[in-house]
């Protein structure tokens, strides 16, 4: 089996359903000025897979950030909790973020 190599001080946190069942994931990775994020939503009718959604994650973040206005409606709820997080993470409280 295959797996995803995280980038070194990357935070990862899978999105759930009400039946806890994953359909989304964001991915953060340490920049020299911060962090950026990225994220990963399948579609509900597909099955879910985590490897290929952290590849999608990763490689948005490595290409530009994620902002509430660029993410799917059905994650930009969740962004707000894992910026949070990142923050604390990061310890970055107050520095901008770069997110897509």
């Amino acid at each position: 089996m295959k797996t995803t190599c995280l980038p070194k001080n990357s935070v990862v946190e899978y999105v759930r359903d009400d039946n806890r069942e994953p359909f989304g994931a964001f991915v953060s990775l340490k920049t020299e000025d911060g962090f950026s994020v990225g994220y990963a939503r399948c579609n509900r009718k597909d099955h879910f897979v985590k490897r290929k959604a952290l590849t999608i994650a990763i490689g948005r973040a490595m290409v530009s950030n994620v902002e509430s206005g660029n993410i799917h409606p059905e994650m930009v709820q969740y962004l707000p909790h894992f910026v949070e997080r990142c923050h604390k993470y990061y310890r970055t409280k107050g520095r901008t973020v770069n997110a897509t």
